[in-house]
């Protein structure tokens, strides 16, 4: 049973009893039973909530964390496709350097607004428009053609679209 559960439970009690005591006599303010009851109550309804609002401030902590890892991870994976992609057309291995660069545009959104992955996101286009002139590319999968394609629509560049469009599914 973690912390939280455990005090939500320890309230539940508390309020119980603080209840029972403040409202088990006659109505009547002179009583101390009754005051010490009714503040008991108080007290732990407003110990009760800031449990609550720490339980809540910590769930909006992680998501936001979860959040920013999601997306420094998914700018990284991005660079180094587009950081291999590069590495394979200096290579003149085309057919990689196509793949890679389309697989790391798959990952880009616009969120990805750093120096180096606006460089990267930069070079992916240019260069990948510069191979598409008079190749074919092919892939194994439809999938596989349909992400790219998707990818090529993200950009809004024309001439990565209609390569895209025109990639060949083996089989």
């Amino acid at each position: 049973m973690d912390k939280s559960s455990f005090a939500i439970i320890i309230s539940i009690i508390a309020i119980f009893i603080a209840g029972v005591s403040a409202f088990s006599l006659e109505f009547n303010l002179e009583n101390s039973s009754f005051v010490l009851g009714t503040l008991t109550l108080l007290v732990t309804l407003l110990v009760g909530w800031q449990i609550y609002n720490k339980i809540e401030f910590d769930n909006r902590i992680r998501k936001a964390i979860d959040e920013q890892v999601e997306k420094g991870s998914n700018m990284a994976l991005f660079v180094a496709l587009a950081q291999q992609g590069n590495s394979a057309y200096n290579r003149d291995d085309k057919a990689n350097a196509i793949q890679s660069m389309l697989n790391a545009l798959c990952i880009w959104n616009e969120s990805m607004d750093t120096p180096l992955a606006k460089e990267a996101y930069n070079n992916c286009v240019t260069k990948l428009i510069a191979m598409s002139k008079g190749i074919v590319f092919e892939v194994e999968e439809a999938d596989e053609r349909n992400a790219y394609i998707k990818a090529a629509l993200k950009t809004g560049e024309q001439e990565l679209i209609n390569f895209t469009t025109q990639i060949k599914v083996r089989g």
